[in-house]
């Protein structure tokens, strides 16, 4: 199960009028820690209205030129999460349920977990965790010492 956190990433250059909604949906969707909107040199009010919305901004300065992906590269850089999704600033009609569905395929509930384990460990015919390292031993999956860094 990914345990980590999720920020959205949004890149956006003069979307004063579409940045609002999108910066919404984003913070209304139940697996994201932080929205961070990029403005890539806007010459309107990106920032403001972002910021209004509740994102936090990043901001590059016209000057600093590039593209799309430096102000990609930009938000990666101001995130410590473990995972981040890109968002387009100028999606119309985008919800918080949009964002849901795409971040399900990376969450999963403990439930959900449990059930796969519990599959895993039947197929196994071993009974608990402990029985399924003793197998993984016994088959030569796992060697004593493999894998342990050196100290």
């Amino acid at each position: 199960m990914f345990a980590g956190t999720i920020d959205v990433i949004i890149p956006a250059r003069n979307e004063a009028e579409t940045i609002g909604p999108v910066v919404d949906a984003s913070r209304g969707c139940r697996y994201v820690r932080d929205v961070i909107v990029v403005d890539d040199g806007s010459t309107d009010s990106t920032a403001d209205v972002a910021a209004t919305y509740g994102a936090r901004v990043v901001r590059r300065e016209p000057d600093e030129g590039g593209s799309k992906a430096h102000a990609m590269e930009a938000g990666v850089d101001a995130t410590d999460a473990d995972a981040f999704l890109f968002v387009d600033a100028d999606c119309l009609d985008l919800t918080a349920a949009h964002l849901d569905e795409i971040c399900e395929r990376l969450v999963i509930s403990d439930a959900t977990a449990k059930t796969h384990v519990a599959r895993v460990l039947q197929k196994l015919g071993v009974r608990d965790r402990v029985q399924a390292v003793v197998f993984a031993y016994e088959s030569g999956l796992v060697t004593p010492g493999a894998g342990r860094l050196p100290t």
